[in-house]
């Protein structure tokens, strides 16, 4: 579910972003969760403090990666 919320946060910004279909069992967990909403048939963040969290968790993780090849 990681992945998809990082693509959901990049394509939120450009203007087509990921089609909202309740059959994709994530985007239904991430539903029944509260995590994810439908706004004009696409899939969106709930609200901004799910964004802040999963920004800071990628970007840990970036980190850790990039410490590893070091």
């Amino acid at each position: 579910m990681g992945e998809l919320v990082w693509v959901i946060k990049r394509k939120s910004k450009a203007s087509y972003g990921l089609s909202f279909n309740i059959s994709n069992p994530i985007v239904n967990i991430g539903y029944i969760y509260g995590i994810f909403k439908e706004k004009e048939f696409r899939v969106k963040l709930n609200n901004r403090i799910y964004e802040q969290f999963i920004y800071e968790y990628f970007v840990s993780k970036l980190e850790v990666e990039y410490d590893k090849l070091n």
